[in-house]
């Protein structure tokens, strides 16, 4: 009988942390505030790695441009040394909280996925701990769906590929992509829907994933979500030679200020690295103009 009490017990337990968990909001809305009323202008940056000094280049010229209303972070705010066997071992929690803190005080929405670097613990900690104080830091692995009055924003945080990620990272399984394309039917407006994810959908050579090999890692889950959910914009990262490269859903060349329907673009990096040019890059990230339902890019070099 005690048996029987207990497993029922258990069992109603287990209901109320479910549902508990089924009711936490996974989703926000933001009425941005624009003299400019056509057009709305946004940042976008990945791969920080902890380069602070480089953030804080960013960060101040965000500062000094006004129309700029919100940043977009497309994962990878860590080096993780331990993982990417480069740069001097830092704490990654303490890192994680002092990007997002000098991110947090530009005062903009800092819409955050973790990326391919994060121990997914660590993340966790780090943007409790920061949004403590900062209440302007999005998790959007948490948040999966940010609606406003110029633009929307689906989230698929961490990477799709286990064996390019740090232990531990949360890794976004096919599944997990599929079952993304429910967030699509709770927008509740017509404003251009922009997918952040730290790899970009699959597309072809030169693109925002071809490596130095000229081989294309982008993904083709990504890519069939958003040709099954219409979604034509997808802001990413991850691969460093590639940073300010782009392409729309057709795998068309996009140069920058072009304005486009459908965009799957690089957003940059702030390491010193060499692009598949041949260039030497000391990192870029890159301004998104919105006007309707169309986007052009302009890409800031970092000196």
């Amino acid at each position: 009988m005690k048996k029987t009490k207990l497993f029922l017990f258990l069992i109603l337990l287990t209901l109320i942390v479910l549902t508990i968990t089924s009711c936490q909001p996974n989703q926000t809305t933001h009425q941005f505030e624009n003299n400019n009323q056509d057009q709305i202008k946004i940042a976008a940056i990945s791969d920080i790695h902890g380069q602070l000094e480089k953030l804080n280049q960013v960060t101040t010229y965000i500062n000094n441009n006004q129309d700029i209303k919100a940043i977009l972070v497309a994962g990878d705010l860590v080096n993780n040394e331990k993982f990417s066997k480069r740069g001097i071992k830092y704490d990654d929690k303490l890192e994680a909280i002092k990007v997002l803190e000098l991110l947090a005080k530009t005062n903009l929405p800092i819409l955050v996925i973790p990326g391919n670097h994060e121990n997914i613990d660590n993340y966790n900690y780090a943007i409790k701990k920061a949004k403590q104080s900062n209440p302007n830091l999005i998790d959007m692995h948490q948040i999966r769906l940010f609606q406003s009055n110029y633009f929307n924003v689906i989230s698929i945080p961490g990477y799709t590929d286990k064996r390019y990620s740090a232990p531990n990272a949360f890794i976004a399984t096919p599944l997990y992509i599929k079952q993304t394309k429910n967030y699509i039917s709770k927008i509740t407006n017509n404003k251009p829907t922009i997918l952040l994810s730290h790899g970009a959908a699959k597309t072809t050579n030169p693109g925002p994933s071809t490596t130095y090999q000229n081989q294309d890692v982008g993904n083709q889950e990504i890519k069939q979500l958003m040709q099954q959910a219409n979604i034509k914009f997808n802001i990413a990262g991850n691969i460093h030679e590639a940073g300010g490269l782009a392409v729309d859903i057709n795998n068309n060349k996009i140069t920058p200020n072009q304005l486009t329907s459908s965009l799957i673009l690089n957003a940059g990096f702030l390491e010193n690295w060499k692009l598949i040019n041949n260039k030497q890059s000391k990192g870029m990230f890159t301004i998104l103009t919105i006007k309707d339902n169309q986007i052009s890019y302009e890409i800031i070099n970092l000196k």
